[in-house]
């Protein structure tokens, strides 16, 4: 556990570095992207003012280590466009696609674990095929193709259109969980494609192995042996792929909060690209990296209390 969290520490120091390096090679000029509702071309005095207010003079090193300085502190500076802290925008953003992902998990453990669990119990029938089928579409379908398809059978055929304007969970339950359920299942749907291969794969491999002989030859109903034998082996390899995972949650909200009008972490990024809004860039896309590295922390845990052997390894 010491050498994973070391390794942690040194992936989000080397995140901090990519992150304010991959920003200033974006295309254009924040001076002029900012002003860009003015109307108007500011002079050169102009742009020394704004470069000194907006804290790019000087090199890149002090630049950088001025940044890491106040980001140690809790201080992830202002947005150039609105001049609003970067953490309250952030922490307005999380909630939405902190909701959106879980909802999203949910729906792709749901689909996931039946179908290939099922799909390696019936090898070659037709649940096998009709599974592969569903998970190989899952795959090759872009999400984005799938949320507009969606939106445009909604409204040809049904007349029906997601509903504008987000509402929070406290405000108005019924029409924060209908706002998410589209975009959950969307999301979800493609996320399940690849944990539905992955679980078909480790569950063939496994019902070969010597113990579940062993478990069928002291009588055990097959169910027993599927779920406390079979399945807890299989999922090692599931828990990473669900693990990395997270990172195209993620990155997947950028587009389906940006379709979907959600006013999440995505479409926050999305908007401040745009606008060459660096602080919200950094803060963003760092606050979405460390999520990743926590992440693959807790799967490295969960391997332990799946397999006691990995703890000694």
């Amino acid at each position: 556990m010491v050498r994973r969290l070391l390794y942690s520490a040194v992936a989000f120091l080397l995140l901090t570095l990519t992150v304010f390096s991959a920003v200033r090679l974006l295309p254009g000029n924040a001076v002029y992207a900012s002003m860009a509702e003015s109307g108007f071309a500011p002079s050169q005095d102009q742009i020394r003012t704004i470069l000194r207010d907006l804290g790019l003079q000087g090199s890149f090193v002090s630049q950088y280590g001025r940044w890491l300085g106040h980001a140690a502190e809790g201080d992830l500076g202002r947005s150039f466009v609105s001049r609003r802290p970067v953490n309250d925008m952030l922490a307005q953003a999380l909630p939405v696609t902190l909701e959106l992902g879980l909802f999203s998990i949910i729906v792709c453990v749901a689909l996931a674990l039946p179908l290939g669990l099922l799909a390696a119990l019936h090898r070659n029938s037709i649940v096998d095929y009709l599974s592969r089928i569903v998970a190989i579409l899952g795959v090759t379908v872009p999400s984005f193709v799938l949320a507009m398809a969606a939106l445009l059978i909604g409204l040809r055929w049904f007349h029906w259109v997601p509903p504008t304007g987000y509402r929070t969970l406290t405000d108005d339950p019924a029409r924060n969980l209908l706002q998410f359920v589209l975009p959950a299942i969307i999301l979800g749907y493609g996320l399940s494609a690849g944990v539905t291969r992955m679980l078909r794969s480790t569950v063939l491999e496994v019902l070969g192995e010597d113990f579940v002989r062993t478990a069928r030859a002291k009588g055990l109903v097959s169910r027993v042996v599927v779920m406390r034998h079979v399945l807890r082996n299989a999922l090692i390899p599931v828990i990473t792929v669900l693990g990395l995972q997270v990172a195209a949650v993620l990155g997947g909200a950028v587009i389906i909060e940006s379709i979907f009008n959600l006013p999440g972490l995505g479409n926050l990024l999305l908007n401040a690209v745009t606008h060459r809004d660096f602080p919200v860039v950094q803060g963003a896309v760092l606050f979405i990296g460390l999520a990743v590295i926590l992440v693959n922390l807790a799967v490295d845990v969960a391997y332990g209390y799946l397999d006691p052997r990995i703890r000694f390894s």
